[in-house]
């Protein structure tokens, strides 16, 4: 009979801890909407692609789709810091995204940029607020001059010098607001040694934040992308399972976006996901892109795909 109380005891202690865990489990993992910042990149047709929005343009923006936590937009390198700061961030954070060229990532890594990039890292310690730093994103795709798998590219050890100079001059500045990203593809294009997202680590300490960009291209034609139609989750996993075992940093995914007619409510699902706990930031692409890629990844493309992301980032906690 003791043995019978004894075995029953044990078997009440493992369920407890069983449901202990589980209920861990479901805080630690709480919907995307409760628990990441939300930023975007907006272009309207007509406007300047390396400029932010006016303000009358963001406002109007986010009165269909909802306050954003950060503004992103891609910044030439050369421009002083100054003219990346506007008055309509009214609060919101700053997203850079600063594309190199290839004989840019060779100048950084000898030296050649260092008075850029000290002026440049002085006034952004001066502004005081944070900004987030996209340096040469998307550099395991053949796409990107800077890329070791672009015919004539750098390689991905002179990539992580350039990386880790540009680090170094910011940080003897003492800007440390300025928080880096390491962005790449979530898949490798050409997929050969030397070309892998993880050949282009530069090390934990020289970085603050893992993202890497990942859309939806659908299997509308023309065909782009892998020409397949994902959720969310699918087009999470694979990146951030890889990112997930080459450091413990947090995560973010960079640049994002799908299209109709499914739009609102792969939306939806997005922010109701309980996966991935270490994603932190959401960074959506708002553009109809008929210049490259025929897809329209706007968040206003339809009333009902505005209400879909507005009425998920109401239910955030403030911030």
């Amino acid at each position: 009979m003791s043995g019978r109380i004894q075995a029953l005891t044990v078997s009440v202690v493992v369920l407890a801890l069983t449901f202990a865990a589980i209920g861990l489990y479901r805080e630690r993992t709480s919907p995307l909407s409760e628990r990441v910042k939300v930023g975007a990149y907006v272009h309207l047709d007509g406007h300047p692609y390396q400029d932010p929005l006016a303000a009358d343009d963001l406002r109007q923006f986010e009165s269909q789709s909802g306050k954003l936590d950060i503004i992103h937009y891609f910044f030439i390198w050369g421009r002083p810091f100054s003219q990346a700061v506007t008055a309509n961030l009214d609060g919101r954070d700053l997203m850079l995204s600063m594309k190199p060229d290839a004989g840019l990532v060779w100048n950084i890594k000898d030296g050649g940029q260092d008075g850029y990039i000290d002026d440049f890292a002085a006034e952004a310690k001066a502004y005081g607020r944070p900004v987030y730093l996209r340096f040469g994103h998307e550099m395991n795709a053949e796409w990107m001059s800077y890329s070791a798998g672009s015919k004539g590219g750098p390689s991905a050890a002179d990539f992580k010098a350039a990386w880790r100079r540009l680090v170094d001059r910011f940080r003897a500045q003492g800007a440390t607001n300025v928080r880096f990203i390491w962005c790449p593809n979530e898949s490798d294009f050409p997929d050969r040694a030397g070309n892998h997202m993880e050949d282009y680590w530069p090390g934990d300490d020289y970085v603050d934040i893992a993202g890497f960009d990942a859309y939806n291209w659908t299997n509308q034609l023309p065909r782009r992308g892998d020409g397949e139609n994902r959720t969310f989750n699918q087009i999470v996993v694979g990146p951030y399972e890889r990112i997930g075992r080459i450091t413990d940093d947090e995560i973010w995914l960079c640049e994002f976006g799908t299209v109709e007619p499914d739009k609102a409510n792969w939306i939806e699902d997005m922010f109701a996901t309980r996966s991935f706990p270490r994603l932190t930031g959401l960074i959506y692409f708002s553009e109809n892109d008929q210049r490259d890629v025929q897809r329209d990844w706007r968040l206003d493309s339809s009333p009902d795909v505005a209400r879909a992301w507005r009425a998920s980032l109401a239910k955030r906690s403030p911030r």
